[in-house]
């Protein structure tokens, strides 16, 4: 049995493998520490890791995500890279969001997000 069948998550050994290999920088820009490929690469990744493991869909995920981060504006994404840690994301956007003085509050009540336990990072999505 894996350990996503016991505790309904990947594990940790799974989650240092990732962290080891640097495999969630395939996206991430040269200039932020990343290896700056791209989504074919990503794609040729996780086909490679799927014929060796069940854990490509993790893999991809995290390498995806931060591909999103790179999007962001200058000062989201630097402090997002800056800390070198692992990005969820629940994109379906059920949330609400609504401008306010300094920013943007986002509220509802999201369901579970893969990986989540393993990040310092989420993105949710939310719609105004």
């Amino acid at each position: 049995m894996f350990d996503a069948d016991r505790n309904g998550g990947y594990s940790i050994k799974l989650k240092e493998a990732i962290f080891e290999t640097r495999l969630h920088r395939l996206l991430r820009p040269k200039r932020h520490g990343g290896f700056g490929l791209g989504y074919g690469t990503l794609a040729e990744v996780a086909r490679t890791v799927a014929q060796h493991m069940p854990g490509a869909w993790v893999t991809s995920f995290m390498s995806l995500h931060e591909g999103w981060v790179a999007l962001l504006p200058p000062a989201g994404r630097e402090e997002i890279f800056a800390t070198d840690e692992f990005v969820a994301d629940i994109f379906f956007p059920i949330g609400k969001a609504e401008i306010v003085p300094g920013g943007v509050r986002l509220s509802r009540q999201w369901n579970q997000g893969s990986g989540i336990d393993f990040c310092g990072w989420i993105g949710l999505g939310g719609h105004y």
